[in-house]
């Protein structure tokens, strides 16, 4: 598991450390430097399936998980000549990178050192991006290529080809604290269709492998007074294609995985959203540590929720609030206060515009 994340002169940080637990949330203000502290993590993420971040190795600034531009555009913004460090503390592994001033890059300054799987390096990555695929009929397989083949992509691309290959594997099962209460089969398949129906009542996710061109096509199918039909994936809206990839890889992540999530809640309505959050949490309490950006009150509450039900402890989740203000030069300091959640589900402490606009506005209503 990852512990910490620390940077100096990186971006909108001078100096930043964040300790981790199993269910990371990071939410706040827009421009905060959420996905700048995320992006730490992918940086180093693509930089090792390129090279492997052996020590003086380049690390690389723009690849398939973030394109970054060059060192000026991630130097610190008062002081852009200065030293950029980044960091990564896991259990048994210290991952770090420096900046080389006469060769002006990003170099590693070594590889593992410990014994065993390393979360950031292992094979149970998982990053689903906030731009992920709208609505479409058909995704590239990609056999072959770079890519685990169950794992659901940045974008969801790989979702469908994923789901095919493990979906119906009697051997795969999803954990019992996952499983939909209206289903009682671990098969994936199922359990994916199962809380999908939560987001879109009576979905059916259907995979159709078009192996000699290589590509996988989507259908949805859906009850009716006739029975079940079946329906083009472009004729569903863009919610039932972007929760897709993060419903399948919440149901098939594993112990010792590392999943990143950006916006889960996008295009969803708010139970859905609140499902998320429980589901997520319901992972987290299995082992699988998850990085979750999220500006939805509705996924903080499912995972109050979860807690108040005894679905995961307190102490395996971390709050991050971002915000920011200004010293006496002038200088914006970016800033993070976590509030606990307590075991009755309420937090110790609720910040400054830390999701209350729902009160500001019942305010100004009545």
């Amino acid at each position: 598991m990852i512990n910490k994340i620390m940077a100096k002169n990186f971006k909108c940080y001078e100096q930043i450390m964040v300790e981790c637990r199993d269910l990371n949330l990071f939410t706040g203000i827009n421009g905060m430097g959420k996905s700048t502290l995320i992006q730490i993590l992918l940086l180093l993420r693509q930089t090792f399936e390129k090279n492997r971040l052996e020590k003086g190795e380049q690390i690389f600034l723009n690849g398939y998980y973030v394109n970054l531009g060059t060192i000026k555009d991630i130097s610190y913004w008062y002081r852009r000549e200065e030293e950029i460090s980044l960091k990564v503390e896991e259990e048994k592994q210290v991952w770090e990178c420096y900046y080389d001033r006469e060769k002006k890059i990003l170099l590693s300054s070594g590889g593992a050192n410990g014994s065993g799987d390393h979360t950031l390096t292992g094979n149970g990555f998982e990053y689903i991006s906030a731009e992920r695929l709208g609505p479409r009929r058909y995704y590239d397989d990609l056999e072959g290529e770079w890519h685990i083949s169950t794992q659901v992509g940045c974008r969801g691309e790989h979702a469908v080809s994923s789901l095919y290959l493990i979906g119906s594997d009697s051997k795969f099962k999803v954990y019992e604290n996952m499983k939909n209460p209206v289903e009682i089969s671990e098969r994936l398949e199922l359990q994916v269709n199962a809380w999908m129906s939560e987001i879109s009542p009576g979905i059916k996710v259907k995979a159709i492998p078009y192996l000699d061109a290589n590509m996988m096509g989507l259908r949805y199918g859906q009850l009716s007074v006739m029975g079940e039909e079946s329906t083009n994936a472009v004729n569903m809206g863009f919610g039932v294609s972007y929760v897709l990839p993060v419903i399948i890889s919440l149901l098939k992540a594993r112990k010792g995985d590392l999943l990143i999530l950006e916006n889960p809640e996008a295009h969803i309505h708010p139970k859905g959203q609140r499902q998320i959050g429980e589901l997520a949490a319901k992972a987290a309490a299995n082992g699988v540590q998850i990085m979750m950006e999220t500006h939805s009150d509705h996924i903080l509450n499912g995972i109050r929720l979860a807690i108040k039900q005894k679905s995961i402890r307190p102490n395996q989740v971390k709050i991050n609030y971002f915000n920011a203000f200004e010293d006496q030069e002038g200088m914006t300091i970016h800033n993070i206060t976590s509030p606990e959640i307590l075991p009755d589900g309420s937090l110790s402490n609720w910040p400054e515009c830390f999701f209350d606009e729902w009160d500001k506005a019942i305010g100004l209503l009545f």
